[in-house]
């Protein structure tokens, strides 16, 4: 099947391709940012510290 494309049938696949590319774009912005919320907000919270979680480490596995 040998279906020559006409120039408007090219424009409206250009046009169907830009808006794809516009509606996809708009999340380049917010993910580094959402990024650098994530890891700051991973470096706020405090850990807990070995005193709080030794008890976990020193349970003995009944099994």
């Amino acid at each position: 099947m040998d279906r020559r494309f006409s120039p408007t049938d090219f424009r409206e696949r250009q046009g169907q391709a830009e808006q794809a590319a516009r509606s996809g774009s708009w999340w380049i912005v917010p993910a580094p940012v959402v990024a650098l919320v994530a890891v700051a907000t991973m470096m706020l919270v405090p850990r807990p510290s070995f005193d709080d979680t030794r008890s976990e480490f020193e349970q003995v596995d009944s099994h």
